[in-house]
């Protein structure tokens, strides 16, 4: 949402200090995920075929507190660990958001990898860098 509310900002579609704003109501309308559909079906692509890994596990907070940050780097090298960009199912599911109050054993994410060894990586990397804060 940031990064897309400083595009939104930049190219003027938004007003300075609202880009993220902006961003977050198109995410929610589901105008974003009618604009992704678009772009599969121009790549000749069928939504219909893209199919959920193998293997899954949801991370629960370990506390109950306020999500205070998503550090987008550590997100990004989770999303790596666990096989993106070339196993084309893995990835990451957020469940919560920066703002969000949690409680202890809530699901924040879910991690999706194509092999157990890659979903444990992911698994250790996350609990090793922490990439959410909850205080």
């Amino acid at each position: 949402l940031f990064l897309s509310g400083e595009l939104l900002e930049m190219t003027g579609k938004a007003k300075k200090g609202k880009g993220m704003e902006l961003a977050g109501e198109i995410l929610s309308s589901g105008k974003a995920f009618e604009k992704f559909k678009q772009i599969i079906k121009a790549q000749n692509g069928d939504i219909r075929r893209i199919k959920e890994a193998e293997f899954k596990h949801d991370i629960l907070s370990k506390k109950s507190g306020k999500i205070v940050e998503i550090h987008n780097k550590k997100i990004n090298s989770l999303a790596k660990v666990a096989g993106c960009p070339i196993d084309k199912s893995a990835g990451i599911f957020f469940c919560a958001k920066v703002g969000d109050r949690v409680k202890r054993g809530k699901k924040i994410l879910t991690l999706y990898a194509e092999s157990k060894p890659r979903l444990n990586q992911a698994l250790k990397f996350y609990n090793d860098q922490e990439p959410v804060k909850i205080k």
